[in-house]
């Protein structure tokens, strides 16, 4: 997380630098604004300025932020950039035909870790154009490339042959926009990937134990957009997010492939004998597309992922034989409140698990006999809700007490169920509902909130499915018998065959009704 955390400084100038826009706009402007973007995120700034003509080289750049927890600091330096005035009221910034990225990330009372990247691009333009308050920033490059030429770990320099990573891009064009408004920096970005592939390696010189991981991207889309506070520090994040940042991304793609192997070294073998020998495990993935978004905000988090045409293969290992797993579509949502102002938000959560296929090979394990239909299974989850934040997630000291286990991070008000679908089997179970929480009453559902509302629950096909798993050896009579009779007592037959109903209901009082009838 550490070397993560220091790569986000070249996360930050690279969206800039190489972020793809009609007045006039000089070399200085444009520096000034990308200095005053890196200074107001909390970056310091250290660079040698050589103003020539109509351009200015920048060398040395380098930036430098502090690492939040338990200290240090990391610094990214960048090769030269030139900002050459066009004489058309543009500004071309000239990147080299490989440009260095050099990170160091040095932790409180730990060993330096160091970084050293590559760039390298063909046909790579980048104009700057607009105004000083509204500059936009084009860039197109036929291919480019990003390769790990160097990494020192614990002191130590570890070789390509033990850590390699190396990412290609072909066609590449992106569109940035720039303003200055009423004290907020705003930024917005698009930009198109053609094919996008990567290929990395790691191996444990001391076990023999190693990993590689190789795939591609085709036809890669990225939007994003963010408001900054001109006077907010990036060093104090809940100031930040409290003056107004706002920041959102989406990224899509129109189809992936990937292939994964791991060899785990040789066990010892009992004392006197050799040991075994190392295993390999290896797997595929592939998609026919894919999404995912996020928003960063004062008022709340917002992350949804999806795949479609998804498939996962893998053999070896511990596994006693080949497996596979194809979903026609794979998703998730989480939408969460962060403002810890007393007042009740909107939450959801959401999980889509569609045309769900296991391989035979794994059916076989505990149905070889093929007793239960093998059909594509779903299951669907969408859940709103109201909560309060009782934690300021940005607060460090706050935090502290949340992971002391002092408090809970919020309190649920109300909860509803706006669809659950669960198909598989052979049996289906489908249902809506709704409840409020009343958090000052903790003794009627022992030390839980009281809740107050209901669900309606529909099940197709259970009985057919009791039936199976007793002819399957999965259950005795006895226990079939027991979960018919729960059935009864909680469900009304429907009007299809072999189908059920079930109103649960919890009044102001905390009793609790099945179909009318009170049950506690």
């Amino acid at each position: 997380m550490r070397v993560l955390t220091g790569l986000l400084g070249a996360g930050a100038t690279a969206l800039c630098l190489a972020a793809p826009a009609a007045a006039d706009v000089t070399p200085d402007q444009v520096w000034t604004d990308l200095r005053s973007y890196l200074e107001t995120l909390g970056y310091e700034v250290e660079v040698e300025e050589t103003a020539s003509g109509g351009s200015l080289t920048l060398s040395g750049l380098s930036v430098t932020s502090d690492l939040p927890e338990e200290g240090g600091t990391s610094e990214v330096t960048l090769g030269t950039l030139i900002l050459e005035d066009r004489g058309d009221g543009t500004v071309e910034v000239i990147l080299p035909e490989m440009l260095p990225i050099d990170t160091i990330v040095r932790p409180t009372g730990e060993q330096p870790v160091e970084i050293g990247l590559h760039y390298t691009s063909q046909g790579g333009e980048m104009i700057v154009s607009g105004t000083p308050e509204d500059m936009r920033y084009s860039y197109s490059a036929a291919s480019a490339a990003l390769d790990l030429v160097r990494l020192v770990a614990e002191g130590r320099e570890v070789p390509r042959s033990e850590a390699s990573a190396r990412i290609e891009m072909g066609q590449t064009d992106s569109e940035t926009r720039v303003t200055t408004a009423d004290g907020m920096r705003g930024y917005s970005q698009s930009s198109s990937i053609e094919d996008l592939a990567y290929d990395i390696t790691l191996t444990d010189p001391e076990t023999g134990g190693s990993g590689a991981f190789s795939g591609r991207f085709v036809d890669v889309t990225t939007t994003s957009g963010s408001e900054v506070p001109e006077e907010a520090s990036g060093e104090d994040i809940a100031a930040l997010v409290g003056a107004g940042f706002v920041s959102e991304l989406a990224f899509r793609h129109e189809g992936s492939e990937g292939t994964f192997s791991f060899t785990e070294p040789a066990a010892p073998g009992p004392e006197g004998t050799a040991p075994g020998a190392p295993q390999t495990s290896s797997g595929t993935s592939s998609s026919t597309g894919g999404t995912l978004s996020g928003a960063l905000s004062d008022s709340g988090f917002r992350l949804e992922t999806s795949g479609t045409g998804v498939a996962y293969a893998m053999t070896g290992g511990d596994l006693p034989f080949p497996i596979s797993v194809s979903a026609e579509e794979m998703g998730f949502s989480l939408d969460l409140p962060l403002a810890a102002d007393g007042r009740s938000q909107d939450m959801a959560l959401g999980l889509t698990l569609d045309g769900l296929t296991l391989s035979d090979e794994i059916w076989g394990v505990f149905d070889p006999a093929a007793v239960l239909p093998r059909d594509p299974a779903t299951l669907q989850i969408d859940l709103a809700g109201k909560v309060t934040p009782l934690v300021n997630v940005f607060d460090p000291e706050e935090m502290a007490t949340l992971e002391a286990g002092d408090q809970p991070p919020a309190q649920l008000d109300a909860l509803t169920l706006r669809n659950l679908t669960l198909d598989a089997a052979g049996a289906r179970v489908t249902g809506e509902g709704a409840f409020t929480f009343d958090n000052t009453d903790l003794q009627s559902f022992d030390g839980m909130p009281r809740p107050e509302g209901q669900v309606e629950l529909r099940v197709q096909g259970a009985n057919a499915l009791l039936d199976r798993l007793i002819e399957m050896g999965l259950m005795t009579n006895e226990d079939a018998m027991g979960a018919r009779m729960m059935m009864s007592m909680f469900g009304v037959a429907g009007s299809e065959p072999d189908s059920l109903s079930s109103r649960i209901e919890v009044n102001g009082q905390g009793q609790v009704f099945a179909n009318g009838q009170r049950i506690r």
